[in-house]
């Protein structure tokens, strides 16, 4: 009896002690945790929350390094392996905030640690792996005994870290266990698969300096990819065939995500796939059209003769590549309904060069020809084309014609001093005057340039011929011309009466709005000169 009532006044007093313990783990207050622990030694092991972290959960979560430190010295080894209600650890914190001095210190004592599992089951080094933790994956895949894993617990690690580009970490276990290659996670994919769907992790070259390091994401990827490949064909195991037969899954995996670095490492592998046909009937280079990938569409002009042939597939309806093209584009990043119309042209008349003139006029299993199919699918951004056309022009002629008035009224305002009685001398003003009429006449004939192409733009036709250059070549034009008036205006405006350089802010408002729209239209316009221009034989790059 008298037992029973000690151990309860020591949970008693133990509880009272949580509350402020949980506070110092919170805020990292050492000295106040190390009076209650003092006293109360015990209470390094209690769960002070809801949930049945202890002490230390709760200073891992929070990144007190100098708490930690100084709580794991004065635990014992058993007391650093209490979990929580889902049966994580403190190391499993650790691993999914990413502190590596915080997990090396506990390790440091505890070099069991790594190897028990949390929630679920789960490693801490796969905890760290699902969060993207580049220096944890390294610190923890050292320490932890990954050879003891069964194989489905490997190849989920490697499928993991691709997919979170931890791509020197997923290199590691293809070399230490090169079976991977073929093995496959719960989603019945392997290593592969998930490369073939992250193009993001092969464009490093676009990020200056990066494609310089040989731990680049880029180089990495490469890497990888070549080295799975090269396992595919040196492995003597049953499911080689398998991954085989699943190389057409690979390649179209590839050209749907836009993926055209993995695409060519894999057709360098498996030629042959180049004529793989999916479940429509549809090439790479159809699914290319259809995405607008322009990339992957370019490397038809790079296998020759079979280019050709390729291109006169036709799908399960009857479609022919130039059919795809007249498809509406799916959603992309070109601003404005008129730039978009740009682009879907520039689609369509690319892809009627590369394939016989009998198939311009080819009938799908509809009855409808390419250019029906075009122009019955695009009525609608035809209409939010002419608009938006129209309104950057009415907008813009307001201003142009603002502006003609301002220099023909500021023309017959121009101060004179006809007695010289002012301290200016005759020479200067005579310059003054000359600088002014020079501005003046600038300003004016650009303004009325620029009137005249707006002008255009409102009679015109707006045939779908039109949104591939002309129009965007009349607005780039009148805006450029628009702007060199603005600018030779407020040049002659500072020499004469200040009431017209009230409507300097006004303009330049408007040159600040209209600006990056300029920009947007001019490389659209350039973009249809040089989207498709071939620069060098990819193939030849990647060889």
């Amino acid at each position: 009896m008298i037992s029973q009532l000690i151990q309860r006044r020591q949970l008693m007093s133990t509880t009272m002690q949580c509350v402020p313990l949980y506070n110092a783990a919170l805020e990292g207050v050492w000295e106040a945790a190390n009076s209650i622990i003092k006293k109360h030694p015990t209470v390094v092991r209690a769960r002070i929350t809801e949930g049945w972290e202890t002490a230390l959960h709760i200073a891992t979560t929070r990144k007190h390094i100098h708490f930690v430190k100084e709580l794991v010295a004065k635990m014992t080894q058993s007391e650093l392996e209490m979990t929580n209600k889902k049966g994580c650890t403190a190391l499993c914190f650790a691993a999914l905030d990413g502190t590596v001095a915080i997990a090396k210190v506990m390790v440091d004592k505890n070099d069991k640690l790594p190897d028990i599992c949390g929630n679920n089951g789960v490693n801490p080094l796969y905890m760290a792996a699902l969060s993207g933790k580049r220096d944890m994956v390294q610190f923890l895949y050292e320490r932890t005994k990954v050879r003891d894993w069964n194989w489905c617990e490997k190849v989920k690690l490697l499928n993991t870290c691709i997919s979170t580009c931890l791509l020197d970490t997923a290199l590691t276990l293809i070399d230490e266990y090169p079976t991977l290659t073929v093995a496959k996670d719960r989603n019945s994919e392997t290593a592969l698969h998930v490369l073939a769907r992250k193009p993001s992790i092969f464009a490093a070259r676009n990020h200056p300096g990066i494609w310089s390091s040989k731990n680049s994401t880029q180089t990495l990827a490469l890497k990888l990819t070549d080295c799975l490949i090269k396992n595919i064909f040196h492995l003597d195991n049953l499911d080689i065939t398998n991954i085989i037969e699943e190389a057409p899954k690979l390649l179209f995996a590839a050209a749907y995500s836009g993926n055209t670095e993995f695409l060519i490492r894999l057709l360098q592998s498996f030629p042959d796939l180049i004529w793989t046909s999916d479940q429509e009937n549809q090439t790479i280079f159809h699914v290319a059209v259809r995405k607008r990938d322009e990339k992957i569409f370019k490397l038809l002009h790079e296998i020759g003769s079979a280019g050709k042939v390729i291109a006169t597939k036709r799908d399960m309806d009857d479609n022919n590549m130039l059919h795809l093209a007249a498809n509406f584009a799916p959603p992309c990043n070109i601003s404005g309904a008129a730039l978009q119309m740009q682009n879907e042209i520039l689609w369509f008349k690319e892809v009627e060069k590369n394939v016989q003139p009998l198939y311009i006029e080819m009938k799908n299993s509809d009855g409808k020809t390419p250019q029906d199919l075009f122009t019955e699918n695009h009525k609608e951004l035809i209409k939010e084309a002419k608009q938006w056309m129209k309104d950057i022009a009415n907008s813009s002629i307001i201003f142009a014609t603002l502006i003609a008035t301002v220099i023909f009224t500021a023309a017959f305002t121009v101060p004179s001093d006809t007695n010289n009685k002012s301290d200016v001398p005759i020479s200067l003003k005579k310059r003054l005057f000359g600088v002014l009429s020079i501005s003046e006449g600038v300003a004016l004939s650009f303004s009325t340039i620029s009137i005249l192409m707006f002008l255009s733009i409102l009679s015109s036709r707006y045939a779908e011929s039109d949104f591939l250059r002309s129009l965007p070549l009349k607005l780039v034009l009148g805006m450029m011309t628009l702007f060199i008036s603005m600018a030779a205006m407020m040049h002659g405006l500072i020499w004469i009466n200040v009431v017209f350089t009230l409507i300097v802010p006004v303009l330049v408002m408007f040159v600040l709005l209209k600006c990056p729209l300029l920009l947007d239209i001019i490389r659209s316009t350039h973009r249809t000169r040089t989207l498709f221009r071939p620069c060098k034989r990819l193939f030849d790059s990647h060889a």
